[in-house]
């Protein structure tokens, strides 16, 4: 699959002089046992384009917060590229140290600068190292304090990463309606949680609040007792 540098994960004004700019796959995967895997970019725009390539660790907080630094284990050859107009170029991510027991996570910095105006932006392409087992294990929890607040939490106790479709929060009304609050899901890294706080509103009185995550093709659910 081909996307466009947006769908890699990064977000660019409009218009931007470095439209047309394209890498694939989306998502960079390092099987089991694999030392290396390719990140093609494609230069369809109509100027020169330079791309320098980093690989970067990956880890996050309970709240979602991204740290990014230089991966120990983990490099891009080339580092440094330049494209024509119409040129294509693979820069492979390789593993010197291939996880075991767990996967490991990266993202690819691509830092694209258009060559006549010096205009950059840096895209982020996730990136994951598979263990010798994938051993899958997640689990959401909701826990409600007072009247007014209820925190959703979603742990991944298992050895790869798990990244929700959908994450629901819900509980009937008074007025006989169903107070729906959906949250923003994103990746869950292999050994994390991801927490959310989510205000109710007066006119919720239910004894339980439900929350729905769909994963893959499953759904996994929790309740709790919303004291008013």
């Amino acid at each position: 699959m081909t996307a466009t540098l947006l769908a890699a994960a990064v977000v660019l004004a409009a218009p931007t002089p470095l439209d047309g700019m394209l890498v694939a796959p989306q998502v960079v995967e390092l099987g089991a046992g694999h030392r290396s895997a390719d990140l093609v970019v494609t230069n369809a725009g109509a100027g020169a384009r330079e791309v320098a390539a980093t690989a970067l660790a990956w880890t996050q907080e309970e709240d979602g917060c991204v740290t990014l630094a230089p991966a120990g284990d983990a490099g891009i050859f080339p580092a440094e590229a330049v494209l024509a107009p119409g040129e294509q170029r693979r820069f492979r991510l390789s593993s010197w140290t291939p996880p075991r027991d767990r996967e490991a996570a990266y993202r690819i910095a691509l830092r694209i600068t258009d060559v006549a105006s010096g205009d950059a932006v840096t895209a982020l392409v996730p990136a994951f190292a598979a263990p010798e087992r994938a051993a899958p294990s997640t689990a959401v929890h909701v826990a409600c304090e007072g009247p007014a607040r209820c925190r959703v939490a979603l742990v991944n106790d298992g050895n790869v990463r798990v990244r929700p479709e959908r994450i629901v929060l819900s509980a009937p009304a008074r007025d006989g309606t169903l107070w729906e609050s959906e949250l923003e899901p994103w990746w869950v890294l292999a050994g994390s949680s991801r927490s959310w706080d989510v205000r109710v509103p007066p006119g919720v009185e239910a004894r339980d609040v439900m929350v729905r995550v769909a994963v893959g093709v499953g759904e996994l659910t929790a309740s709790a007792g919303l004291r008013r």
